[in-house]
């Protein structure tokens, strides 16, 4: 918009220039905006686009790994990597028991886990540093699929891109209008533990 915003003005002020009469000046300025605005638009339209396919490209890559993460419950490290897929809303964080119960709960009702894609995603609340995004989701099971939805930020990592995506809340519809929320809400009972006792 920028570049538009530029020729546009820039074709105003040279229309004004030459109603003046020649009272007013900077014609060449005037012609310059135009020039450039002009120029600079297919510039910053290809620009931006990449951006987007980059964005859209880190968004679909995180949720499928961090997604993933939740559902490898015999994977290595796995308490390491749940902290890399989860940061704090307010202040509950989904700690390695609840994943592990929200995982369980999912599997047999659904099967097993396959993969999970993105239907739509909605920029939220952002800081500069801080983006933040609603996802719309579904989720492939081995028996069906399920809708739901998750609320993400991109945090600072010194990692690949694709490690930057970090869920808040992840919701999944279970049936009946019922979520399964993970983490779980404070009113709600809380999820058992893990068998081995995980905290």
């Amino acid at each position: 918009m920028t570049s538009l915003a530029g020729a546009l003005l820039g074709w105003i002020s040279l229309r004004s220039i030459d109603a003046s009469n020649g009272q007013l000046g900077g014609r060449r300025l005037a012609i310059w905006a135009i020039i450039i605005g002009l120029a600079m638009l297919p510039i910053q339209f290809f620009t931006l686009n990449r951006l987007q396919s980059l964005n859209d490209s880190m968004l679909r890559n995180g949720i499928q790994r961090a997604v993933a993460d939740i559902f490898d419950v015999d994977g290595e490290d796995r308490a390491r990597r749940l902290r890399q897929s989860f940061v704090a809303s307010g202040s509950q964080r989904a700690t390695v028991a609840e994943v592990d119960a929200f995982a369980q709960q999912l599997t047999d009702q659904f099967g097993s886990y396959q993969s999970v894609s993105i239907a739509q995603s909605i920029a939220g609340d952002s800081s500069l540093f801080q983006p933040s995004y609603q996802l719309a989701l579904v989720f492939t099971f081995d028996q069906g699929t399920a809708t739901g939805g998750a609320e993400c930020v991109f945090g600072a990592t010194a990692g690949n891109f694709d490690d930057a995506l970090r869920i808040r809340i992840i919701e999944v519809e279970i049936g009946g209008g019922n979520m399964l929320r993970l983490p779980p809400n404070s009113d709600e009972e809380p999820l058992p533990a893990s068998e081995d006792g995980t905290p």
